[in-house]
């Protein structure tokens, strides 16, 4: 299944413009693969996730429209399913189930509030595919209901000032650059390593701004694919290109007077760094296919990672891009440069995710586990093992072997830099073992973009050469 994956995501991330959209696709075996000939043949784009590991990074990492879950009687991720489901109000659950046996086994699982829709195997082929459109069209809508309902409010629950989390002197110097920032209306950069908050940060600045009233729209760079980016960004007129059929406002447009955010920057497209750099000098676009200017006044935050000056050096971030944006830089701390907060960050991640749950506390010796961990993926990783001590853990007192830290005990000592190298080499490591050496996946799970995950295994392969 694993290069199944591999080629369907390749294939339909070149063909999104023909799609009738994506579904993710849960489950592995014979059923699994039919179900995924079947979503291809009728021209929808999947992702496939055969393990929880697999699952919980893509729902986290995408906004699904629809999920469909191939069931077996695998427990943890009958857990897993239900977990993210209760939370994910937009997006549509769809069950495919063995047989009525099944359903009297799991009688206590709480179906009726989870799924649009469900179907028994051998499924009906043309009653299947109506349901993913319909689920798909619903769940459109209640995107759509979303937005409407003012858009400030979704973002005062997603982030607010409150959650940066920490009363460490790097922390409070961070809050400190976000206040000053919130009152100019300059470029903003935001540095930091992956899984430090920089989108976080980027909300709290627009929230604390004049503008908080306004839109915040945040792109992903790295998301998307290079044909496509540009129009996404820009906007396009009716009959811009074949398919064009009615003008489309892009991304910078619709943040006007409100906040844009760019992340992960270093991986966008150089002929968009060429666009790019015109906007932030004229504050003016032009959509594809359009000859109107357009003036455009919005907060402009960005954000990359600590390997931009790299990208820059190496040509692939242009160096006086880099300087129009390096204005006003922010610097995140790793979460290793302030391990005085790790108990509170938990703390705070254990309250949010046990709300309404069986109350549950952490053991004393997983908080050691916590402090004496070099925590490579940052706060992302802490908020990420906790979520997942949730749900899985047996007992109300969570364990280091809960959150995966339970091999701690070495005593070798090296120095910080060897140590990061090592943290990073393991990450790395265990996200493709994890994945079933699906980079794209694995690239996902610990947050960066693939192309900088074949950076990282270049540089690898390079160091234990030389060694």
């Amino acid at each position: 299944m694993s290069d199944s994956k591999d080629s369907v995501t390749n294939n339909n991330v070149s063909e999104l413009a023909v799609t009738k959209g994506k579904v993710l696709l849960v489950g592995n075996g014979l059923t699994t693969a039919k179900v995924e000939s079947l979503l291809i043949n009728n021209a929808w784009a999947v992702d496939i996730a055969e393990t929880v590991d697999q699952f919980s990074t893509s729902i986290e990492n995408e906004n699904y429209s629809v999920v469909v879950t191939v069931f077996s009687d695998d427990e943890e991720m009958l857990r897993s399913i239900e977990y993210h489901a209760l939370s994910k109000h937009s997006t549509k659950w769809i069950a495919i189930i063995p047989n009525d046996g099944w359903l009297k086994r799991h009688a206590n699982r709480r179906f009726s509030q989870v799924f649009y829709d469900y179907h028994r195997v051998p499924i009906i082929p043309e009653r299947f595919i109506d349901t993913v459109g319909h689920a798909y069209g619903m769940a459109t809508f209640a995107k759509k209901e979303l937005d409407t309902t003012s858009q400030h409010r979704v973002l005062m629950t997603d982030a607010s000032v409150d959650e940066i989390i920490g009363k460490s002197q790097p922390v409070r110097e961070l809050r400190r650059m976000i206040e000053l920032v919130s009152n100019e209306n300059l470029t903003v950069l935001i540095m930091g390593e992956s899984g430090s908050g920089k989108e976080l940060v980027a909300r709290n600045i627009h929230l604390q701004s004049s503008r908080s009233q306004h839109p915040f729209v945040a792109i992903n760079c790295a998301s998307m694919p290079e044909n496509l980016i540009h129009q996404d960004l820009f906007g396009h007129e009716k009959g811009a290109y074949p398919g064009a059929d009615k003008r489309t406002i892009g991304k910078i447009e619709s943040a006007d007077f409100g906040t844009l955010f760019l992340d992960k920057i270093s991986d966008m497209p150089m002929s968009v760094q060429v666009s790019l750099l015109r906007f932030l000098e004229t504050r003016k676009i032009q959509r594809l296919g359009g000859i109107q200017e357009l003036e455009i006044n919005c907060c402009i935050v960005l954000a990359a990672g600590t390997d931009l000056p790299q990208a820059v050096e190496e040509g692939r971030f242009r160096e006086d891009l880099f300087h129009r944006i390096n204005v006003i830089p922010v610097k995140i701390p790793a979460l290793r440069e302030h391990p005085s907060d790790i108990s509170l960050l938990a703390e705070h991640f254990l309250a949010r995710f046990s709300e309404g749950k069986e109350q549950k506390y952490f053991a004393s010796e997983c908080l050691q586990s916590m402090q004496s961990y070099s925590w490579p993926g940052n706060v992302r990783e802490l908020m990420n093992k906790i979520k997942r001590a949730v749900v899985l853990s047996k007992d109300k007192a969570i364990l280091s072997s809960d959150i995966g830290l339970e091999n701690l005990n070495d005593t070798n000592i090296v120095d910080l830099s060897t140590a990061r190298q090592l943290a990073e080499q393991k990450a790395i490591l265990d996200a493709l073992e994890s994945t079933g050496n699906n980079h794209t996946l694995a690239a996902a799970k610990l947050g960066i973009s693939r192309t900088s995950l074949y950076r990282l295994l270049a540089k690898f392969e390079d160091t234990s050469e030389r060694a």
